[in-house]
């Protein structure tokens, strides 16, 4: 780097693998590049409009180019490019167009795609509505444009929608295209116009891993990001997977740590990650996991699974536990899992440790969905059925594929009205399907929405079935099952009635809801009796219901030492002590309705065994806590060479008296002549009493002396 001896290093890679990147079409706030331009307009359509990011193929809102009622053949609008607000080339292999069409304007009858090649460099034309007036620039010289090669369309160019052109890259300033008006129209007419650049697919995850003298920096995770080192002239240095970035930062400031920034390749900040230096040991210990938290996710066939980017890891902690949030990468969930009921377990990596996570998920079918709607009459959904049905007529407007459309028009209805009434039974039911495919549901609930008029009205019975017969085919007269008298739908052995209640009497032109007790089946009908005054029955809107459950709120739980049920365990009480002999016992739980369980053990004896319970929605957690208690050793301890008799006798204590010579002390007088003495004081003998501590131990006398008195005769 310029004005240090610093190096640095920048990552190049090169791929095929391309993604669709911005729109470089759009409209920039601040400038007029990227600049929309047509080479003729309607003064109430303005190009700039096929720019601006909205899309709309109605007059709500009427956001549109147009040149209606400029009576030309032919007319071009194009982009000229520019990067955040300056003129530029782009390399482009793309072209979306959005054609709108009303009365008077709609797609081309013919179109041409063309870029920009001229050599003068293209200014900004002074009235980019009308750039066929300003005759000198080089857009109006057909000889600056060129026509894209091998151009490809994904589908026939309609108006509605966008439409997507795809061709040979290329490098230009602009892309233009030139059409000519639709013959029974009096212009085209664009609502946007699109231009994707194409990018390199640069990765958004990356891994870290530091490396602290040579030697890998255990427990790095995203989650957390102070971690302490060896102050003692670290060397520090940092890798990335998945072609990310790795910056060590060194420390300039005594008492500053190391910071190690990690990206992604796309760019993307992962993390900043912080090494503070220090020579206390107990700061420089770490921490070994005990144990990650198990969790559980309740979904519903159809829904998407998200699954959750933490995990919890207990630790062991100077006076107990430390919990922390670590980042977990999952395993990829199973195709098909989320398609059907079922459990499975997911497994996550926590970044950093040696650890795997668990993730129980639980897919319900009880979605509660209406599993019979089929607004679209197609043959991929659920297909009504029916006896017969009033559509011989071709003046009639009774079809049974009405009943399941999803709507409550009267006008569409399903009926078998006839002038002259030959059947007084009559069924009309649903056969589930899935992607095509006749397929089991699990239903417990029919609506029905009964139609009346002057010959057509309710039954005087009904009796609702669910099919238990074979495997059947849809038949293609599915409206009139009586002219296919081998059908398995027209024996009544292949149906068993199901009995329900009814929330309110059936009524024309309202819904009654018949609930019953979950049953599977692939098909579903009523079988209806007509009221002898009448010429049909009628009904408008047949539904089928799955059941709904959502996801449990309990923290029911089992607990177990040594594999045998905790004794006297009470759900609601959370604290337990427990004395054991020998081995520390093992702690294990099992949860019960989807809750998540976590043993935490460190199996230590200053710390207990905690058990956590999450509930399968996540919204209760319980804790209980096991303090597993060593007994005292109890007994008597035998010596390799046998019991030996130990005899100890109680000391006791002895006054023991001994006589003592007295001490001569002379001194000087002057007064006595030389060699004369003078006794002043006659010596007396004096005693001295010795206490003397005396016992017997295996029969020997063992004696101590504790103290001792001396005295002397006056």
């Amino acid at each position: 780097m310029e004005g240090t001896d610093l190096p640095t290093r920048l990552h190049v890679r090169v791929s095929q693998d391309t993604v669709q990147g911005a729109n470089v079409a759009e409209q920039w706030t601040g400038s007029v590049l990227p600049l929309a331009f047509a080479s003729d307009s309607n003064d109430a359509d303005p190009v700039a409009k096929v720019n601006d990011k909205v899309i709309s193929f109605t007059d709500a809102p009427a956001n549109r180019w147009t040149n209606w009622g400029r009576n030309n053949a032919e007319d071009s609008v194009g982009i000229l490019f520019g990067d955040s607000g300056i003129l530029t080339k782009r390399a482009v292999d793309n072209l979306h167009v959005g054609f709108h069409e009303d009365h008077g304007v709609g797609a081309p009858s013919e179109y041409v795609i063309e870029y920009y090649v001229g050599e003068q460099i293209p200014a900004v034309p002074s009235n980019p509505n009308r750039v066929k007036d300003e005759t000198d620039h080089p857009f109006n010289n057909p000889a600056n444009w060129k026509e894209v090669s091998h151009l490809t369309v994904e589908e026939p160019v309609t108006a509605g929608k966008m439409n997507h052109f795809a061709f040979d890259k290329v490098d230009t300033y602009a892309v233009r295209i030139r059409m000519k008006t639709p013959e029974d129209k009096r212009g085209s007419s664009i609502s946007e116009m699109q231009i994707f650049a194409k990018k390199v697919a640069a990765e958004s995850k990356s891994q870290l891993t530091i490396r602290v003298n040579n030697q890998v920096l255990p427990g790095i995770n995203p989650s957390v990001t102070d971690y302490y080192i060896d102050g003692r002239g670290p060397q520090v240095d940092a890798s990335a997977s998945q072609h990310g970035l790795a910056t060590v930062v060194p420390s300039v400031h005594e008492g500053e740590p190391i910071r190690v920034i990690h990206k992604a390749e796309d760019g993307t900040i992962l993390q900043e990650y912080r090494l503070h230096l220090t020579s206390d040991a107990e700061k420089l210990k770490q921490s070994a996991p005990v144990a990650v938290e198990a969790g559980s996710r309740f979904v519903k066939v159809g829904q998407n699974l998200v699954l959750p980017s933490t995990v919890g890891v207990y630790f062991k902690g100077a006076t107990g536990y430390e919990r922390k949030e670590l980042t977990v990468n999952w395993q990829a969930v199973p195709a098909d899992a989320l398609s059907h009921e079922g459990t499975f377990t997911l497994q996550g990596k926590v970044i950093g440790y040696d650890l795997t996570a668990q993730l129980t998920v639980r897919v319900s079918e009880k979605t509660g969905e209406n599993l019979s709607v089929n607004p679209n009459y197609n043959g991929e959904d659920t297909r009504a059925f029916a006896s017969e049905t009033n559509d011989l007529d071709p003046n009639q407007i009774d079809y049974i594929d009405y009943i399941n459309d999803g709507g409550y028009n009267e006008y569409y209805r399903w009926t078998n009205w006839k002038r002259e009434p030959d059947q007084t039974e009559v069924f009309a039911g649903l056969i589930f399907k899935k992607n095509g495919q006749v397929t089991e549901r699990l239903v417990n609930k029919v609506a029905v929405d009964f139609f009346a008029d002057q010959e057509t009205g309710l039954p005087t019975k009904t009796v609702l079935e669910r099919y238990i017969g074979p495997d059947f085919d849809v038949p293609d007269d599915y409206g009139n099952l009586k002219n296919l008298p081998d059908h398995p739908f027209n024996q009544a052995s292949n149906w068993e009635e199901i009995p329900y209640s009814l929330d309110y009497d059936f009524e024309p032109g309202y819904i009654s809801n018949l609930s019953f007790n979950e049953t599977r089946t692939k098909a579903i009908r009523l079988r209806m009796v007509r009221n002898e005054n009448l010429k049909g029955i009628g009904i408008i809107e047949l539904s089928a219901y799955a059941p709904t459950e959502e996801a449990n709120a309990t923290t029911d739980v089992s607990i177990q030492v040594n594999g045998k049920d905790l004794e006297g365990f009470n759900p609601d009480v959370t604290d337990y002590h427990l004395e054991y002999e020998g081995e520390r016992p093992i702690v294990s739980a099992q949860g019960k309705n989807g809750a998540a369980v976590t043993v935490v053990d460190a199996k230590g004896s200053d710390t207990p065994a905690l058990v956590k319970v999450v509930s399968e929605d996540g919204k209760l957690e319980k804790v209980y806590q096991i303090s597993l208690i060593a007994k005292a050793p109890t007994g008597t301890a035998i010596p390799e060479d046998g019991v030996k008799n130990l005899v100890h006798t109680k000391p006791e204590l002895v006054i023991e008296p001994e006589e003592k010579d007295f001490e001569r002390l002379e001194r000087p007088n002057a007064d006595l002549q030389k060699g004369e003495k003078r006794v002043v004081q006659e010596g007396q003998k004096g005693r001295k009493l010795r206490l003397v501590e005396v016992s017997q131990e295996n029969g020997v006398e063992s004696r101590k002396e504790l103290d001792a008195l001396s005295r002397w005769n006056q």
